[in-house]
């Protein structure tokens, strides 16, 4: 999938998938590949789930629906206020958002623990090499379901995705190549892909 992937973008990619040396346009077709990719396979997971209502129960003012939603963030209203937000209730959580639970094999309602902020941290890269498609995918992801949370539920979110940059494959191929700064090196690089899939979650947390 991933070979025939990259023949339609017409990549110069090499058999690792390393994305560099891809231009700005490349980089644009190559996001929105890695997007409806995400949303179909979300789909198909189940992840996250949003009641669905009719049309004229669902749309009104963001504004009005915005004001006794727990967490609404003022950085966040700008951006959200141009979106149409889904009917509260409560019952059911923020708008009707609901999560898988893991743990428990559910669907449940999304609660956050501190009512005026998101805090969400995920695992990252371990920098021991160049990012590939896979990296990408990630980046995009959470990306994406960061943006849906503050700027269409105009919720505040504090995103922390963590780097490894000690562990076993990195300090061996320190050793090999003679670079105790190669992770920083590589982070760097990391960083880089991340900005030209067009997320913005990974420069958040390397800054």
């Amino acid at each position: 999938q991933a070979s025939s992937t990259l023949a339609r973008l017409a990549l110069p990619l090499s058999p690792s998938c390393e994305l560099a040396h891809i231009d700005r346009a490349q980089s644009m077709r190559l996001a929105a590949l890695l997007v409806g990719m995400l949303a179909a396979r979300t789909r198909a997971l189940h992840l996250v789930h949003m009641s669905r209502r009719p049309g004229s129960r669902l749309l009104g003012p963001a504004a009005s629906l915005r004001a006794g939603m727990p967490g609404a963030s003022a950085g966040c209203a700008s951006a959200a206020a141009r979106r149409e937000a889904p009917a509260l209730s409560s019952s059911e959580g923020i708008s009707g958002l609901r999560v898988l639970n893991t743990l428990t094999g559910q669907l449940e309602p999304f609660v956050p623990i501190d009512p005026d902020r998101v805090k969400w941290y995920t695992c990252g890269p371990t920098v021991y090499d160049a990012a590939h498609l896979g990296h990408a995918r990630n980046y995009m992801g959470f990306d994406i379901v960061r943006r849906v949370l503050c700027d269409y539920f105009g919720l505040a979110v504090m995103f922390v995705m963590n780097i490894t940059d000690i562990d076993d494959k990195i300090i061996l191929r320190t050793h090999r190549n003679h670079l105790e700064a190669m992770a920083a090196l590589v982070a760097a690089a990391a960083a880089e892909a991340a900005e030209a899939a067009g997320a913005a979650a990974l420069r958040e947390a390397v800054e």
